[in-house]
Parts: structure tokens; sequence; C-alpha cells
């Protein structure tokens, strides 16, 4: 009886470890498995506003002072965390201008994309000279696949009809990168799959 005991334990253990293992693996190879499964799709384009709040600039030139990068992507990166650091995501429709988002402290994907986008753009604009490539920011609007099926569309409901993101593309090199701050915010992942 006391064996039977034992290796009931033992099994048990040995579950809970291989279920703790696949969690760990989720929680690391979410980027890659997130990539995998979801798709964004850019059908339409949204102005990227310029900056120009005196203490948004003043922190965001700041905070640009402290860190060293030279490479787009790196930057791309910074502005992404810069904006999921300021905003907390809502679901009820908020404004979509950059700094109405910054100063509420509250956005929606739109929002989101809005922050990003000027901020990457201020910083392009003041590392113009430093930054080995010269990029082009994109805030996207579109539509977000999972394994091919489509998720927003217009016969949804308000939030679900499209999605955000921002894309950047190298003018030099054929290299591009999308990053959905939003998602970012909540799960830390920092690039998506987009076409």
């Amino acid at each position: 009886m006391d064996h039977l005991i034992y290796t009931n334990c033992a099994v048990k253990k040995r579950g809970f470890k291989l279920f703790l293992l696949g969690i760990l693996l989720l929680v690391l190879l979410r980027g890659p498995l997130f990539r995998w499964c979801i798709r964004y799709e850019c059908t339409s384009t949204q102005e990227i506003y310029r900056l120009q709040d005196e203490v948004l600039l003043a922190q965001l030139r700041e905070e640009i002072a402290k860190t060293s990068a030279r490479d787009i992507w790196n930057w791309a990166e910074f502005a992404q965390r810069f904006t999921a650091r300021h905003l907390r995501f809502v679901t009820n429709p908020e404004s979509s201008q950059p700094e109405q988002v910054w100063s509420n402290g509250k956005a929606h994907c739109v929002g989101y994309a809005a922050l990003m986008g000027a901020v990457l753009e201020e910083v392009y604009r003041l590392k113009h000279d430093e930054i080995l490539l010269s990029p082009k920011v994109t805030h996207c609007r579109g539509e977000i696949y999972l394994l091919g099926w489509r998720l927003t569309g217009p016969n949804r409901l308000a939030f679900f009809r499209d999605h955000d993101f921002i894309y950047v593309s190298s003018s030099v090199y054929s290299d591009a990168e999308a990053y959905d701050p939003a998602i970012y915010d909540y799960l830390r992942i920092k690039r998506v799959r987009a076409q």
C-alpha cells in the first residue's frame, strides 16, 4: 500500500514538473509563438502627428540622452517601451492624439500606435545624424489573423473592426519590422509579424 501511495505521489510530482516546464517554455517562447500564430495586415495608414507638448518633449529628450543606440530597431523598441510605460489599455474610445493620450495615460490600440509613432518620429528627428539607416515609420490600421482566420473585420463589434500598429522600414535595405505597443504592454512581445 505504501508503495502505491509513493508511486502516485511520484507521478503527480512528475506531472506537475512537466506542467511547470510547459508554462516556462510558453513564457520564454511567447514571441516566436505569437508571430507564428498571429499575422497583421496593413490596409490603410494614419497620419503621424508631430509632438508639440514641451513637458512630453523634455521628458522624451531626457530619456533619449540616457539611451545609447544607433540602430533604428533599437530606437523602435525604445519608443515602444516609452509608450507602454506611460499608457494603460482601455476598451472604451479614447483620443487618438498622441499628446492627449500621453496626458490621460490611457488608450486603446489607436492611441498606443499614435503615441509610439510620434515618439519614434521625434527620436529619428533628434538622432538623424547618429542613426545608421534612414527609417520610414508608418502608423498602420489593418486586420489581424489567427492561423489564417481573420479576427477583425467590418461586421464585427466596433472594438474588433480593425487594429492599429507601427511598421518601420529601412529606406536603404529591404528590412522592415512591425510593432504593436498595446501587445507589448501586456505580453512584452517586442515585434509582430506583418505583411
